[in-house]
């Protein structure tokens, strides 16, 4: 059985504690240029797919196929943008709850309802990228999870 998630293309974080929230652009350019938020932004994109990730079983391991659905017709790197989501989105995996994980120093310590052991080769097969697609009204990175 599979599963589909929905991932966004960018996420909202906070600069400071004083500052408005951000455009995160969840792309390789955006996550190698900006040291000061790469934490912050595994967080949030963590919390914020939970809802969906908390239904899929634990799991032995999985693989992974993505798909990028763009908001319009220009040219984009796909890679780019799905690596990151890739990894974010294992991680999202083997961190587990979010909201009852303890941190130390971006460190995890703890973790609680993980459903993926660990994001290596072991446990997580080749990540495939579908052709990119477009759908002006809700663009996204579609995943399906396919525990094994």
């Amino acid at each position: 059985m599979s599963y589909v998630i929905y991932s966004p293309l960018s996420i909202q974080i906070a600069k400071t504690a004083r500052a408005k929230n951000q455009k995160f652009t969840l792309n390789l350019n955006t996550y190698a240029n900006s040291r000061w938020s790469r934490t912050s932004a595994k967080k949030i994109y963590t919390e914020l797919m939970w809802p969906q990730v908390e239904r899929l079983p634990l799991m032995q391991g999985c693989c992974l196929t993505m798909q990028l659905f763009k908001k319009n017709n220009t040219k984009s790197d796909r890679s780019n943008v799905l690596s990151i989501h890739e990894k974010f989105f294992c991680d999202c995996l083997v961190i587990g709850d979010p909201y009852r994980v303890v941190w130390n120093r971006s460190v995890i310590k703890e973790r609680y309802d993980y459903k993926l052991i660990d994001d290596s080769d072991e446990y997580l097969r080749p990540t495939v990228f579908l052709e990119t697609e477009i759908d002006r009204k809700n663009p996204r990175v579609e995943i399906t999870v396919t525990p094994f």
